[in-house]
């Protein structure tokens, strides 16, 4: 049983943005056609041997994938403002896959599935490192688990993961934040404002 990939990339620079032929107005961001990934096993996978070229994925449509956005020794990748729609069965689907990544943002996407389901996430952290990461401002309906953090994801210190201002909504069945294992470190941030 295989769907593919949509993008499979090995320490390259990866920019996924929507066509800017529209600006919107007063934000000044483009307003153009999206990318959409459907239908796959994995949307888009990029894994680097060191932090190397930027990676970003902003603004992207994400419908009915097992995996969608695979990041793996990543340093400042930034993953904002997609929409995840997974699958209610399959393999575990999830939205977003960061592992050995530091620097990260990512911040408001939404991510949901069509029914209430105990198997999927919306985020998975494995391995993750000291370098300011960021999981912020992101919407999560009617998944099992909202954030995944695993593994070794923070020192210490306030400058490892950050997870603030999340929104979990409309019948998350099984946890809105769950370590299964590891140590996420200091307390993991609050929203102010």
């Amino acid at each position: 049983f295989k769907r593919g990939f949509g993008i499979l990339a090995y320490g390259a620079s990866l920019i996924l943005e929507p066509t800017c032929n529209i600006i919107e107005f007063p934000s000044g961001e483009c307003a153009g056609t999206k990318n959409r990934f459907e239908g796959l096993t994995y949307g888009v996978a990029e894994k680097a041997w060191n932090a190397m070229p930027p990676v970003a994925v902003k603004r992207c449509e994400f419908i009915d994938n097992f995996r969608s956005v695979i990041m793996t020794n990543q340093y400042g990748a930034v993953i904002t403002k997609n929409t995840f729609n997974m699958p209610g069965s399959g393999f575990i689907p999830y939205g977003i896959y960061l592992e050995g990544s530091t620097g990260y943002q990512v911040e408001e996407n939404e991510f949901f599935t069509p029914f209430t389901q105990s198997v999927t996430r919306g985020i998975i952290v494995q391995n993750s490192g000291s370098g300011g990461d960021e999981i912020y401002n992101n919407e999560f309906h009617e998944i099992g688990f909202g954030i995944q953090p695993n593994g070794w994801v923070q020192a210490h210190s306030n400058e490892g993961l950050q997870i603030k201002c999340n929104n979990f909504t409309n019948n998350i069945s099984s946890y809105h934040i769950a370590v299964t294992s590891g140590d996420i470190g200091a307390p993991p941030g609050q929203c102010i404002g």
